[in-house]
This record gives C-alpha cells, structure tokens and sequence, in this order.
C-alpha cells in the first residue's frame, strides 16, 4: 500500500459488491434490474442486442475491460482502476493521497488550474470607491481576525504608497470600509492590490502565506502626445529572426520555438529564454 495514501483512507474497509452472477439469466432486483426489456419500438430504432441489455445493471466491477486492458497494457488485474472518466478518477487520487499534505502531482508543481481553484476558495470579497475598500467576509461562523491585509497601491510598476491593515475582526456576513488614502494619482497604469496574508503558522502554512488577493484597477486616460510610428525592420537569419521596432529588440530562436531575447533602450528585459508552454483545460 502506498505510503502517500492518506491514513484517514487507508483505514477504510474496502467495499465489497454483493454477488454478482457471472450467467446473465438471473434478474437482481437489489440493483433495480427489470424483467421487462424496452419497448419494441425502441429496440427497431436501436441496436436490438445492446438495448435488450438495457433493463439490466452493469458489472460494477468492470471485470471484462479491466481483463482486457491489463493484457493490452502488460499490468495485473489490480493495476486496472476503472471509472465514469477522468474527473472522477482525478477526484478520488486528490481524496487518497491529498487530504493531509496537500494536492499532490509527480513533479510537485502547481498548475495554472489551481490559482483560479484558490480564487475560488477565497473568505473574503471586496469593493473600491473614493480612496476605500469594504471588505465582504464570505465565511459564516468565523471572522477575518486570523488574516491581515497587506495593501499598495502601484503607478507605472513602482509603489507610490503602501499599508498594513491588522483590525480584521470582521463579523461572518458582513462588511467592513476601511481607508487607505485621499486621492488616486492621475495615471493610465495605476492599481490598487491588497494581499490577505495569515498572521500567525498554520498546520499547512507559515504566518505570512498569501491566502488571497484582490486587485483594482484604478487607472485614468491620460492624453499623451502620438509617437511618430515607426515600421519595424525584420531580419531572418539562419537560426535567429530578429524584429527592430526602434527602442525595443525582439529575438526569436526558430529551432527552439521561444523568444530568447528582448532588449529595451538597450536593456536586456530577460533573465533567461521565454519557454512556451501550452496547456489544455
């Protein structure tokens, strides 16, 4: 037995199906089987043999595919799981081996899928207007006393000003206003990020850990002059193509399909080549 698997499930005794006849001529009325086949109608519209299968119940043990697909595969019969699709499968390996220690993946990184789960999963909500935020708590027997809410508020990229809020004692259902400064400065890339971190350790997290964030966009159109357009120049070397489009530099490289390179004003703006990933939901 696995030593991921979670203790609370490998203390479970496993389920057992009562007798399931091998012979197909017996009606087990404990599944709710039917003696009485589909309507002939039904079975000139569909394949007569499967649909006089129909009143009966299927093995739920899956007997003759797991067979088959141990044989195909060159694994035992025990290594078959077979299920109603991959999300139920998915769903029972979370339940198994997740419960104490967290998801678990064979690589141990975290997938793109779970930063929206986490969103989701978020205690708390909020709104913005006037310099305020109100802070909606979603859980409905305990308070946000166990969080504080780190804030800054950002132009252009950099921190123009920033905050800690530690009176979180909100009541379950309900909201509280708290306020974080007077006035917006005018700018079109400006935003008000607020992250809701733990104030003290957790079985399954350090004090600090970002439990979730809210983020407001408070950016206003600011009228600046038209550049000049400029056409960019484009060069296809044998293993680089680069892209000139005046202050900035693309360089993509063809035989491995990533951008290694953009240069800004004469500025490296990467660490290292941007790998594409592609990943399907």
């Amino acid at each position: 037995m696995s030593r991921f698997l979670s203790a609370e499930y490998r203390a479970l005794e496993e389920y057992v199906p009562g007798e399931q006849p091998k012979e197909r001529t017996y009606i087990k009325l404990n599944t709710n089987e039917s003696p009485f086949p589909p309507s002939p109608l039904t079975l000139d519209a569909l394949n007569r043999e499967a649909a006089e299968k129909l009143c009966l119940y299927s093995d739920p043990e899956s007997r003759a595919l797991k067979e088959r697909l141990a044989s195909l595969y060159g694994v035992s019969y025990d290594e078959v799981f077979v299920s109603n699709g991959s999300d139920d499968i998915l769903n029972f390996s979370f339940m198994a081996f997740g419960k104490e220690n967290g998801v678990v993946f064979p690589d141990r990184k975290l997938r793109p899928g779970f930063v929206d789960m986490k969103k989701g999963y978020e205690p708390f909500e909020g709104e913005y207007a006037d310099g305020k935020v109100s802070i909606f708590n979603r859980r409905f027997f305990e308070t946000l006393a166990d969080l504080y809410i780190d804030w800054k508020l950002e132009v252009n990229g950099e921190t123009v000003m920033s905050g800690r809020i530690d009176d979180t004692d909100i009541a379950p259902q309900s909201a509280t206003k708290f306020k974080l400064f007077d006035k917006v400065p005018d700018s079109d890339c400006c935003y008000l990020t607020l992250s809701f971190r733990e104030k003290n350790d957790r079985k399954w997290a350090g004090a600090d850990y970002e439990v979730g964030f809210l983020q407001f966009d408070l950016s206003v159109e600011v009228k600046k002059e038209k550049a000049a357009l400029v056409a960019p120049s484009f060069e296809d070397g044998r293993r680089f193509v680069k892209i000139d489009c005046g202050n900035t530099v693309y360089t993509f490289d063809k035989p491995y399909g990533r951008i290694s390179s953009i240069v800004y004003n004469g500025k490296e703006m990467l660490a290292q080549p941007v790998q594409i990933e592609i990943w399907k939901s």
